[in-house]
């Protein structure tokens, strides 16, 4: 008997472990198997994040209802029933493709809004075996308070946390290094098959139990405000129902707060997405044990994590500042990941503190999902609607504040908890009124969308020195001078001295020059056209296609405009720009592009679209630009060098590269940058004008970035 009692007990952990850790291995893979397809955008991860907890809830909703409802054997039935179904599905795409994975076909949408194109993709390829997935670890916890009424089915929460911190973690640092994207789905698909079969098992064990092993558990007869060691329940009033919700709203609310700030400083790739989850579910795993939390040194954890997160101010709408030190990357990191922990921490341990007795943990998991859910679309939908800048990570804070307060007054000395508290609230709202004014004066024009948070500012001190700047993010994408003798000059990185001014002016010409621009900003490069010319721009944001080209009933730079005035010929193409090129080249009724320059500058904010920079995407650049044609490519953000990665490209491709670099010149307009210009025309690169710039090769040398590997920390900036 005891024996048998173990082995159902180790099926059911076995159950748990591996359902919550195929939950999160597929989150990253699908996310990154989707990104190339919306630019490499930070919001793509937001968003599925959303859709990620919205099925989440759902699955607990199906589990609280089917315990509610159904005797245990009914729940069994239904439950066998839809993970086989879930299976089948699996076992369907397998022939059309690779199960887990979007069909090619679902690349194109079209106008329709990317969000609710993404959303609608992910539902059709992964969402039932996700929401069995999601229902599997309350229905087993619930059956295991039944089977076992004398032990705590919370500590399988722990493991079920556990397993998915494990999945997480084990993404970037070994699935997406060893096996490519396909690999990777397949052997999801087989751990799925591997998972069907032990819920199965657990199940038919529930299904032949007699009815006095599954009895509902007793209740403790400790109700209202747990003991701060966790041994009480909390009865499932109204007050601490709305309590779960509110604090795991806030802790989800960080997550994606966190996340959010962290790819739209530096890139949105899975290390980045799989960080402040991974902190996210140590949270649950540390407060979740039976062992409580220490409470007293968390609480002031918590003041001194929100006191400096306060102060990290947004400068020009994303990139975080503590006056005016612009942070480093891996200070950004560290200061954001231990914060989000200290944060996540504390809501998870009041969760915990206030959990009910095990015969209501379905409502309890259901009301800590629905939390998560309403923090993400916070975050995901409506701070984009009701914010025209990156408010949502401060907003969140003062909420998080206000709720932790409220959570911990009835069980700690008032002026403990809420007077700290309450103070960092009146400088965090004194912090973001005086940010969103100093915001509002600084741009007459801002517009914010799925892609970022666009503006545009006047710069200058003086009637001669006025210039308008497009910024997205903190980062400039153009900047035209308002005077007509100056209002033609290429600024920024796109000065005549500069890799791509060198490349357009220097290209040896036998007519009308054909250019590509991957990226439009401003349109500065169209300064360079003369009569004939044609110039064509892919651009993804219709925001920026609106400023630059006009008309626009705010603002519209003059860059394309004056270029159309004299004679040459200007287009631009909406759309990621990788993707429409392979559209491109498999249609054979399609038009060569057969650019003499290709211009690549596609930095959205401060991040990078890695799948433009790729050994594959390189390939489709090569495949539209003449025999002799140049690849212009500027190589650097303010925390990554690329120069390392397009020389790795070009030469692994069979091409010549050299790096153009130049300084600042503020009063001229001329940013410092870097370009690296790819080529096989030797007699173009051996002219004085480019040989006499090239700079000296970087001294590392990097990796090569394919589809299936983009390693980020070996061209990280070092300081």
């Amino acid at each position: 008997m005891k024996a048998a009692k173990k082995g159902s007990i180790a099926a059911c952990m076995v159950s748990v472990f591996l359902g919550a850790f195929l939950l999160f291995m597929v989150q990253p893979l699908f996310g990154k198997a989707i990104l190339p397809w919306f630019g490499g955008a930070a919001s793509v991860w937001a968003t599925c994040m959303v859709c990620f907890q919205a099925l989440l809830f759902t699955g607990y909703a199906y589990a609280h209802g089917s315990v509610r409802w159904f005797p245990p054997r009914a729940q069994v039935g239904l439950h066998v029933g839809l993970l086989l179904v879930s299976l089948v599905l699996l076992g369907h795409a397998a022939h059309g493709g690779v199960p887990a994975l979007p069909a090619a076909h679902w690349k194109e949408y079209g106008a329709e809004q990317p969000a609710v194109h993404l959303v609608k993709t992910l539902l059709v390829t992964i969402g039932l075996p996700f929401l069995v997935l999601s229902a599997t670890a309350p229905l087993l916890q619930s059956w295991f308070a039944r089977q076992h009424p004398e032990r705590s089915p919370y500590p399988l929460y722990a493991l079920s946390n556990l397993g998915s911190l494990l999945a997480l973690l084990s993404y970037p640092f070994v699935l997406e290094r060893l096996l490519p994207l396909s690999r990777q789905a397949w052997l999801w698909s087989i751990l799925f098959g591997a998972f069907v079969v032990s819920c199965i098992g657990v199940a038919v064990g529930v299904a032949g139990a007699g009815s006095a092993q599954l009895r509902p558990p007793e209740e403790s007869s400790k109700t209202n405000d747990p003991l701060p060691g966790g041994r009480g329940f909390a009865e499932p009033r109204i007050g601490n129902v709305l309590l779960w919700i509110a604090l795991s709203a806030c802790a989800s609310a960080m997550l994606l707060a966190t996340t959010n700030q962290l790819c739209l400083t530096v890139t949105s790739i899975p290390f980045l997405w799989v960080l402040p989850l991974a902190l996210y579910l140590a949270s649950f795993v540390v407060t979740f044990t039976g062992r409580g939390y220490p409470r007293r040194s968390m609480l002031g954890a918590f003041v001194s994590a929100v006191a400096i997160l306060a102060f990290l101010t947004p400068n020009h709408f994303a990139v975080p500042r503590l006056g005016s030190w612009t942070m480093e990357f891996g200070t950004q990191i560290t200061i954001y990941s231990l914060a989000l922990l200290v944060i996540c921490t504390v809501c998870h341990g009041e969760l915990y503190l206030r959990r009910p007795a095990p015969r209501r943990l379905t409502a309890f998991y259901l009301a800590v999902a629905g939390g998560g859910v309403l923090g993400g679309l916070f975050v995901s939908i409506l701070a984009p609607l009701l914010f025209e800048m990156y408010l949502e990570f401060h907003v969140a804070l003062v909420v998080t504040c206000l709720v932790v307060t409220l959570a911990c007054t009835p069980n700690v000395r008032r002026w403990r908890a809420w007077v700290p508290a309450l103070l960092g609230v009146a400088v965090l709202t004194t912090h973001l009124t005086l940010l969103n004014l100093t915001l509002n004066r600084a741009a007459f024009y801002w517009k914010r969308s799925f892609y970022g948070v666009l503006s545009v500012r006047a710069e200058g001190e003086t009637d001669n020195e006025r210039r308008f700047a497009l910024l997205d993010g903190d980062t400039h994408h153009g900047l035209q001078f308002e005077k007509d003798e100056r209002r033609r000059w290429p600024t920024l990185y796109y000065h005549e001295t500069s890799g791509v001014g060198l490349a357009i002016r220097h290209f040896p010409r036998r007519g009308p020059l054909r250019v590509g621009a991957i990226g439009l900003g401003a349109g500065a490069i169209s300064a360079y056209a003369e009569r004939g010319d044609a110039y064509l721009y892919f651009e993804l944001n219709p925001d920026v296609i609106e400023v630059a080209t006009g008309p626009s009933e705010h603002f519209a730079f003059r860059f394309i405009a004056d270029a159309h005035d004299r004679g040459a010929r200007m287009f631009v193409v909406p759309g990621d720009a990788r993707l429409t090129m392979e559209r491109q080249i498999s249609d054979p009724a399609a038009r060569p592009m057969a650019f003499d320059v290709l211009v690549l500058d596609a930095f959205s904010n401060t991040s990078i679209p890695v799948h433009l920079f790729t050994v594959e995407a390189f390939d489709v650049y090569s495949r539209v630009i003449q025999p002799n044609g140049v690849i212009a490519v500027l190589a650097g953000t303010r925390h990554m060098e690329l120069e390392p990665v397009v020389t790795r490209i070009a030469g692994h491709l069979g091409y010549r590269s050299v790096i153009i670099r130049t300084p600042d010149n503020k009063p001229r307009g001329i940013a410092g940058c870097s370009w690296v210009l790819v080529t096989r025309n030797e007699a173009f690169l051996s002219q004085p004008a480019i040989r006499d710039a090239v700079a000296p090769p970087p001294e590392r040398r990097a990796p090569l970035w394919t589809d299936e590997y983009t390693p980020i920390w070996g061209v990280l900036r070092r300081r």
